[in-house]
C-alpha cells in the first residue's frame, strides 16, 4: 500500500508541476510563430521594395528615352498588383502592412500625376475584369 501511495503523490506531483510547464510551452511556442511571421513579413517587404525600385528605375530611364515605356509601365503595374495582392490576403502585418498600403496608392497617384504614363496606365487596365483586380480594390477602398 505504501508503494500505490507513493506513486500516487509522484503522479499528483508530476500533475502539479507539468501542466503549468506544458502551458507555458505552448504560450511560447505561439509567440515565436508570430515574432516568425512579423520577420517574414518585413523581409517580403523588403524585397518587393526592391523589384518596385526596380520598376520605377526603368520607367523613369525609359520614358525619358521615348522607348519601350508601355512594357515598363505594365510591369511597374505587375509589381504593384502583387504588392496590392499580398496586402489584400493579409500577408504583411502591423505598421508593414500600413506602409505597403499608402506605398502603393502614392505610386499610383504619381503614375496619375503624369500624363503620358497615366494614359498608358489607362490602356493597360482597361482588360478584362480580373486584369489589375486587387490594384482596383485596394484603390477605392474594397480590400
Amino acid at each position: 500500500m505504501e508503494n500505490s501511495s507513493l506513486l500516487s503523490d509522484a503522479a499528483s506531483f508530476a500533475t502539479i508541476f507539468g501542466l503549468p510547464a506544458g502551458i507555458i510551452a505552448v504560450i511560447i511556442a505561439i509567440i515565436t510563430l508570430n515574432r516568425t511571421n512579423n520577420l517574414g513579413s518585413a523581409s517580403a517587404v523588403l524585397a518587393f521594395y526592391q523589384s518596385a525600385s526596380q520598376g520605377w528605375d526603368k520607367v523613369i530611364q525609359q520614358h525619358q528615352a521615348e522607348k519601350d515605356v508601355k512594357f515598363s509601365v505594365g510591369e511597374l503595374l505587375n509589381t504593384l498588383e502583387l504588392g496590392a495582392c499580398l496586402y489584400h490576403d493579409r500577408v504583411f502585418k502591423g505598421e508593414v502592412r500600413d506602409l505597403l498600403s499608402k506605398y502603393i496608392k502614392e505610386c499610383m497617384n504619381t503614375i496619375d500625376g503624369v500624363p503620358e504614363i497615366r494614359k498608358i496606365k489607362s490602356e493597360l487596365m482597361t482588360g478584362d475584369a480580373e486584369t489589375f483586380k486587387f490594384l482596383v480594390k485596394m484603390r477605392f477602398g474594397s480590400n
